[in-house]
Order: C-alpha cells, then sequence, then structure tokens
C-alpha cells in the first residue's frame, strides 16, 4: 500500500520525526526529511543511507514557520521525486518560557497551518497529511499550558481540514496522532521551559498524569498503522505503549 510513495517528514532529524522516517524507509517509502537544523538533518541522512540508497532519503532544511522556505522546500522535493503522497507535520518545541513561547507559537501551530495549506495544494489527490499533535490537547498539563494550547489548536484544525467537505474539494486525507508521554529530546530540561518556573514544584505531583513513558519507534509504528488503516478526520491516541486507539469527540451541548 505504501511502497512507491513519496512522503516529507517535518523535524524528521530526531525524535519521533527520524523514526518515522525509518518506519517509512522499512516500508519502501522515498522519504524527504525536512528540519530546520541542517548539520543534524545531513548526519541523520547520512546515516540512512548507510541502510538505504542515496535515492531513497534526501534531506531538506526548512523552518516550517516561514511560508516562503516551505513552499520552496516542497516545490524542490516535487521537482527531486516528481509527486508528493504523504506530509507529515511533525516538527514542534515545547518550550513555554517566556523567551521562547513566541516561537514555539510559531513553529506548532504556524508551521502546521502552512503544512496544511501547502500539502491541500500541493499533494497528489488521495494523499495523506498527518499531524502531529499530543495527548496535552485533550488533558491539559498545568506546568505547560501554551504548549498544550498550541497542540490543541493542531487538533482542532485537523478536525476541520479532516472534514468531508474539504476531503470533496481537495481529495486529501487530514488525520492526527496524539503522542503521550514519548522518551524523546522534547522532555530535556523541561523544567527551564515552564512559562512560571516556580511551578516545577509541582513536577512530580503531576508526573503520573502523564502516563507511561513509551519509545518514539512504537509512535512511528503506530503512525505507519493510521496512514495504512486510517480514515480522513481520525484522531489516534498513543500513549502508554498500547494499542493506537481512536477518540471521537461529542460536540452535543449539556444544559440542566
Amino acid at each position: 500500500m505504501l511502497k512507491g510513495k513519496i512522503a516529507v517528514v517535518t523535524g524528521g532529524a530526531q525524535g519521533i520525526g527520524l523514526e518515522i522516517c525509518r518506519k517509512l524507509l522499512e516500508n519502501n517509502v522515498k522519504v524527504a526529511l525536512c528540519d530546520i537544523n541542517i548539520e543534524l538533518g545531513r548526519n541523520t541522512v547520512d546515516q540512512l543511507r548507510t541502510k538505504y540508497s542515496k535515492d531513497d532519503c534526501c534531506f531538506f532544511p526548512v523552518d516550517v514557520s516561514d511560508k516562503i522556505q516551505f513552499k520552496d522546500c516542497l516545490n524542490k522535493i516535487i521537482d527531486l521525486y516528481k509527486s508528493i503522497d504523504i506530509l507529515i507535520n511533525n516538527a514542534g518545541v515545547a518550550d513555554d518560557s517566556i523567551e521562547f513561547w513566541e516561537r514555539e507559537v510559531d513553529i506548532n501551530c504556524k508551521g502546521t497551518v502552512w503544512g496544511c495549506i501547502l500539502g491541500l495544494q500541493l499533494i497528489n489527490k488521495g494523499g495523506t497529511i498527518i499531524n502531529i499533535s499530543s495527548t496535552l490537547a485533550l488533558k491539559p498539563y498545568p506546568l505547560m499550558p501554551i504548549y498544550g494550547m498550541t497542540k490543541a489548536a493542531v487538533t482542532n484544525l485537523t478536525i476541520c481540514l479532516g472534514s468531508k467537505e474539504y476531503f470533496e474539494k481537495y481529495g486529501i486525507n487530514v488525520m492526527a496522532i496524539l503522542p503521550g508521554l514519548t522518551d524523546t529530546p522534547i522532555l530535556q530540561h523541561t523544567e527551564q521551559r515552564y512559562i512560571f518556573p516556580e511551578m516545577a514544584s509541582y513536577r512530580d505531583e503531576l508526573k503520573p498524569y502523564l502516563g507511561k513513558m513509551q519509545s518514539p519507534s512504537f509512535v512511528a509504528e503506530c503512525t505507519i498503522h493510521a496512514l495504512q488503516t486510517g480514515k480522513n478526520g481520525s484522531l489516534w491516541i498513543v500513549e502508554d505503549m498500547k494499542p493506537p486507539g481512536i477518540i471521537e469527540l461529542d460536540y452535543k451541548i449539556k444544559t440542566k
């Protein structure tokens, strides 16, 4: 089903993005690995090419929050591979600090919005966009409220663009993966990334709320499962190393 497809993965140089690239390559998908970190991106592709051919995986630098850069990046990928079938909007950061939160919103929200806009315009009909959200979009975590807000925005964007109206117009499936606590570089030095550092005193108390740690490889496997079986507009919960489940949101208004 995936063999011969062309996939773009943003934030693909490490963490969940890198593992998604690996799983795609294992399924005979050609991968355009995109990342803002040029040195890390190139080194990662060099490493992948020790197992896969040069044509199977290429690196493209991009800042996803920059519309011009992002569009130019996708056009270069199309020039090389002639088409795009899959776009994984994975690029994201978790840094609610006073110094960085606006950049966090730019990358997590603006970057995903541009990915979806450009994806709907450039991806082959019948293709798929997968947005990487978070379970914190649905269960607020007091220590990282801005991060949770950005992922809630990504989730709602997915629901809207995954509607039957958009599919009828563009013929592109739009889905989201909502990972729980995952062992990635995004978790390093989190106490320095709180909007109010003094809230770090609640970290141990709130830790059980985040659930069981899972591997990025497991999240990647679940992403491939969603690619192969998922329906337009579906939201996939991936947490506690359990099989992925689809969540359905009930918007019925209840009154007394």
